[in-house]
């Protein structure tokens, strides 16, 4: 017997093909091991990510009280925006951002509204309230906003109330 027939003898046994499944499963095992993991991994850098940009992404460079951040800094305009209502519609807000711009909010049946602890409708929000909008931005560039959050007004500086 030549070489060729033997390794083809080998190959066509039934305990080669036993052991040739047995290594192709644990490979796809191996696999789906190795996606997961990789998803996981994905999750929770993202988690932590955003855990330990809260606050530089949301209210500024460095952890300040609430109001502080609409002052300036880094606030995701392109997703969010905070500031005080100007006009209420049925289903649409529009809010001053930092800059003096007025950005609109579109409200959903979805849209969480809050004060504090507290559910409120969207006919609850009056002109001059200050939110902080979260939600996701549109083509027209506008915010659907997921999370609605009524805020207390900044406390006025002496730079605001006295303008030299």
């Amino acid at each position: 017997m030549n070489t060729k027939t033997k390794l083809q003898e080998i190959i066509n046994s039934k305990a080669a093909k036993y052991v040739i499944r047995i290594v192709g499963a644990l490979f796809v095992l191996l696999l789906a091991f190795k996606a997961g993991e990789y998803v996981g991994i994905r999750k929770a850098s993202f988690s932590y990510n955003w855990g330990n940009n809260y606050y530089r992404n949301f209210m500024g460079r460095e952890r300040m009280g609430i109001n502080e951040g609409f002052r300036g800094g880094e606030f995701l305009m392109g997703h969010g925006v905070g500031g005080p209502i100007l006009k209420n519609s049925s289903s649409t807000l529009i809010i001053q951002d930092r800059d003096g711009a007025e950005k609109a909010v579109l409200l959903s049946s979805s849209t969480l509204i809050k004060r504090f602890r507290d559910d409120v409708l969207a006919s609850d929000l009056k002109p001059g309230e200050w939110v902080a909008v979260l939600g996701n931005p549109n083509e027209e560039g506008q915010i659907e906003a997921k999370l609605v959050r009524v805020l207390p007004p900044p406390p006025q500086t002496p730079s605001s109330t006295n303008p030299q």
